[in-house]
Parts: structure tokens; sequence; C-alpha cells
């Protein structure tokens, strides 16, 4: 179990066997982070949980298993006592994302120039305020890796520090979200 104040993060990532999950799940404990990797077949994650001994738990997953969804969690958060990221990979190609893309591409030139350039960004940590209209001021730490699968790519992940208000608000922004 880790303490509160270790300041290393606890990702629980889905779909780690290959592609961008794998990406995420070999970069955190490259950086001293704890990561349940799960996969369908958990002998696809073998060398990635040897590599990296007690900072990589290995967990069968299937997504569309629910029951399996929240035994994976429990076990990730019994085995190393909190999460902090999680990184829902395990549909990559879902039609709903690449369908926004299309869309946003077809009804704004902004995005189809942001989408052709891909800019790089040389930072690796950054604090950045955001103001959302419903529910106020927030502060989220903006965190890039490198996907090792796709050279010159970066993946930013945003998140807010535990137990601050900034995650507060994000719990309600997610129960604003969720299907009533």
């Amino acid at each position: 179990m880790t303490e509160r104040n270790d300041p290393n993060k606890t990702w629980f990532i889905t779909g780690a066997a290959r592609g961008f999950g794998h990406a995420f799940a070999t970069a955190a404990p490259e950086r001293g982070d704890r990561v349940a990797a799960t996969a369908r077949d958990t002998t696809s994650l073998a060398a990635l949980a040897a590599a990296h001994g007690d900072l990589v738990l290995a967990l069968p997953l299937d997504v569309t298993d629910r029951a399996a969804a929240t035994r994976a969690v429990d076990d990730a958060h019994r085995h190393f006592g909190r999460l902090d990221v999680v990184v829902n990979n395990a549909t990559p190609q879902d039609e709903r994302v690449r369908a926004v893309v299309e869309r946003l591409n077809a009804e704004s030139a902004e995005f189809r120039e942001l989408w052709a350039r891909n800019d790089a960004r040389l930072e690796r940590l950054r604090v950045k305020g955001f103001r959302h209209p419903v529910v106020g001021e927030l502060t989220l730490r903006m965190e890039t890796f490198d996907v090792r699968s796709a050279p010159g790519q970066e993946l930013l992940v945003y998140h807010a520090e535990p137990d601050s208000p900034s995650a507060a608000v994000l719990a309600r922004l997610a129960e604003l979200a969720a299907p009533h």
C-alpha cells in the first residue's frame, strides 16, 4: 500500500498489451509510477511486469464485462492502496471518436489547421488554470508522454491533485455529465 504523500502516481490502464495502452504502461513505471496494467490475456503483459517488478500489477480484464471491470479496479486498489490516473484505452478505434474528429474537420477551419499541424510540445509538466462556466475555477496538472510506438507523437494528460478542490470540481463535472 502507498502513502498519500507519495509523489508518484498509481495508474489503472486498460488495453495495456499494445498500442497507446502499452506505451503508457511502459512509460509510467520508468518514472517511478505504479501501474495496474490490464488486458484480456495477461500473458501479453508478462515482459512488462518482469521488467518493472513491484511497480506493475498485471490484471485480466475484458472491458465488456462490468463485473470483471469492478473486480480489476478493486484488485488494483487493494494492491496499491489508491488509483490516481485512469486510462481507458481498450477501444482506441471507437467510431464515436472518429465521427467527432471527422465532423470537426468538416465544420471548423481552425480545427483542421490544428489537426493537420500536429504541433509538438516541449514541456513535460505544467500547471494550467481553467474556468468552467458551470462549476468555476480549477487547476490541473498537464503531463506529456512520448508515444514510443509512434515517434514524434505525444500524449497530454490533465489531472487534478488528489483530494484538492479541483479534484472535487472534476467529480462534480462527472456527475453532471453522467446519464440520468
